[in-house]
């Protein structure tokens, strides 16, 4: 069971309208009878709050938000990825670029992730930036600077694919490094990479 709906029958009166001033219709309805009768609002998705606007340089491939560690009950980045570049904002009350992230924003970013040790990783088209939480920085290069073409992660493993259709495998170890653990070549170019999350009291995803 995935989720349960309760039925609203038998429905005796409704109204649809804006008596909470959210911009968009409520649907009021009365249900039921006697002791078992309800007045149950009815909203249309989910309400949000708009916080910021920010206007970017340019046409965004991709935006990933994610947090500084594994215990902040809200994202700290949002990462905006540009066909030769990447933007790295940071949100509290004001939503505004930052330089000191550790991010590398002179490249498009193809993923990032925050791993289990509260460092996060950054897959760029040029290899993998491992971001300490101390910003301590370390850098994993493609071999012959072949491109990176797609990447995955989770909080303890990373998987990235090569021109020529090389998958390599990288793990977190016991000492916080990113370490190669394996190559497989598929002998043609890879269309797309996933990689499963990491279950509760394992170290990794089998898949």
């Amino acid at each position: 069971l995935t989720e349960d709906i309760h039925s609203l029958a038998p429905i005796v009166e409704m109204m649809a309208e804006d008596l909470l001033d959210e911009a968009t219709p409520q649907i009021f309805t009365l249900c039921g009878r006697g002791n078992r009768s309800s007045l149950r609002t009815l909203r249309r998705g989910v309400s949000i709050s708009e916080m910021a606007v920010s206007d970017l340089p340019g046409r965004p491939t991709a935006v990933w938000t994610v947090k500084k560690s594994q215990g902040d009950s809200y994202d700290r980045y949002i990462v905006v990825s540009f066909s030769n570049a990447t933007l790295v904002l940071s949100i509290g009350d004001n939503v505004e670029e930052v330089t000191d992230s550790g991010f590398l924003t002179t490249s498009p970013t193809l993923q990032v992730a925050l791993l289990d040790d509260n460092a996060l990783i950054q897959v760029h088209s040029l290899g993998i930036r491992h971001i300490r939480s101390d910003l301590r920085i370390s850098e994993w290069k493609s071999p012959g600077k072949r491109i990176v073409q797609l990447a995955a992660a989770n909080s303890r493993q990373v998987a990235i694919s090569l021109t020529g259709g090389e998958i390599i495998y990288f793990e977190l170890d016991a000492a916080g490094q990113l370490v190669e653990m394996g190559t497989v070549d598929m002998g043609k170019e890879v269309s797309a990479l996933d990689m499963g999350v990491v279950p509760p009291g394992r170290v990794r995803s089998m898949f």
